[in-house]
């Protein structure tokens, strides 16, 4: 298989500005859905926290506890938290999805990063669902913290499908909101990711940082929490 993998040259000389040593790494990506103009979307990682976010003035985060895998979703604005326990992923769909996967090595593109790459797709029923070009190696310590993001929020997503008109569960959509998220993981870092829905993310620049603000994997206090089904704090 033979994907397009090119838009990605910035990160071949990626500067690590930070010591070796700092204690989160800070990724930065290009986010666009279609019928939206693109977005530049913070991942900081460290031993403890997963945070994501829009930049530091951003409207509100969504942060990750990596002792327990419990996700918190903040509003600034209406001053709420949104508390997303773990629920474990049925294991298997509800409807189904015979998935299969096609992965080839790209042995003369470029490495990212110092790693390989390799093109990756997912195909559910026959469909491609979902596509990557992952660099094999790079940043292990992120995609584990991003693995256990990926199985609170298909746990989440597992509790709300109930919401969903039988007709519109395809196997995509299973796909794309809870079981393909966490699988591609398993082959590398995604630098180029997209699915039928046009979606499409990219790996601008990672690096080490030490400057952070105190604060930055802090929830306010005086936030009001509520889960899913329970009234959303006004």
């Amino acid at each position: 298989m033979n994907l397009r993998i090119a838009g990605y040259g910035m990160l071949l000389a990626v500067s690590y500005g930070a010591p070796l040593g700092a204690e989160t790494m800070q990724l930065t990506f290009l986010e666009q859905e279609r019928g939206i103009e693109p977005y530049q979307v913070r991942m900081l990682v460290n031993e403890a926290f997963l945070r994501i976010d829009d930049g530091p003035d951003a409207d509100g985060f969504l942060l990750m506890r990596r002792a327990d895998s419990m996700v918190y979703s903040v509003t600034h604005e209406s001053k709420s938290v949104l508390d997303i326990p773990r629920h474990e992923v049925l294991a298997e769909p509800p409807i189904p999805v015979n998935p299969e996967e096609d992965y080839s090595a790209e042995p003369d593109a470029p490495l990212v990063g110092g790693k390989p790459v390799a093109a990756y797709r997912q195909h559910f029923n026959g469909e491609t669902c979902f596509s990557a070009v992952v660099a094999e190696g790079l940043v292990h310590d992120v995609r584990a913290a991003m693995t256990e993001l990926n199985k609170t929020l298909g746990g989440q997503q597992m509790q709300t499908l109930g919401n969903f008109p039988p007709e519109s569960i395809t196997a995509c959509l299973l796909a794309r909101l809870v079981y393909a998220r966490q699988t591609f993981l398993e082959r590398g870092f995604p630098i180029l990711e997209w699915d039928e829905t046009g979606y499409r993310r990219q790996l601008l620049d990672f690096r080490p940082v030490d400057d952070l603000p105190a604060d930055v994997f802090v929830i306010p206090e005086g936030y009001r929490h509520y889960e899913i089904g329970a009234a959303i704090p006004l």
